[in-house]
């Protein structure tokens, strides 16, 4: 009983540190420059790649278990248990062969234009931000403007700490929630107060 529950804490400590590591890289890298001088900012190229390739195999993998522990179920709520908890996985296998490869910012002069699978195309101007804030839970810088339109940036794209100081350049300290977060010490958060 004992192996079990250390191999799976093993498999979640080796999950955290590579997954940990992926975004502390992403953290640290560039926004790819396009030929109209605009900033690209791009889930990092093991994630593009990888991403995909990995929800399709655990997606795989899952249905291949469910297989397993449907044909001889322990208890009567066993089933529906383990279809609850295939259905959660499978939607966030499904999010993650969607999300890595299409999600993109464009961060031009004129403001900043989101694509994405869920949400298409959204474009606000700088001067139409209303507020930017960091959210813990997801991990992303969020981008809203005056008429309530949304542009989220996850902490894993490469060239977030470009969009920060870009958006520290141009939006008024007003509209400002969290700017210390997670860019900045947060000690150095008294000098952004309003």
């Amino acid at each position: 009983m004992w192996t079990g529950v250390i191999s799976r804490g093993i498999a979640v400590a080796v999950v955290t540190a590579i997954v940990s590591y992926l975004t502390a890289r992403a953290l640290a890298s560039r926004a790819r420059v396009a030929y109209d001088g605009h900033l690209i900012l791009q889930y990092p190229i093991a994630f593009r790649i990888f991403g995909p390739v990995a929800c399709s195999l655990l997606l795989l993998l899952l249905a291949f278990l469910t297989r397993m522990v449907s044909v001889n179920p322990e208890t009567f709520y066993s089933v529906p248990l383990i279809a609850a908890v295939d259905l959660g996985m499978g939607c966030l296998l499904i999010y993650g062969m969607f999300e890595f490869p299409v999600v993109r910012l464009d961060v031009s002069s004129e403001g900043v234009m989101s694509r994405s699978p869920w949400r298409g195309r959204r474009f606000i101007h700088w001067t139409d931000i209303a507020s930017v804030s960091f959210k813990i839970g997801p991990q992303w810088v969020e981008i809203r403007a005056k008429d309530g339109t949304a542009i989220r940036a996850n902490l894993c794209l490469s060239g977030i700490h470009e969009l920060y100081l870009e958006l520290k350049r141009r939006v008024p300290r007003t509209a400002w929630k969290d700017r210390y977060a997670p860019f900045e010490p947060r000690a150095n958060h008294s000098q952004y107060d309003v």
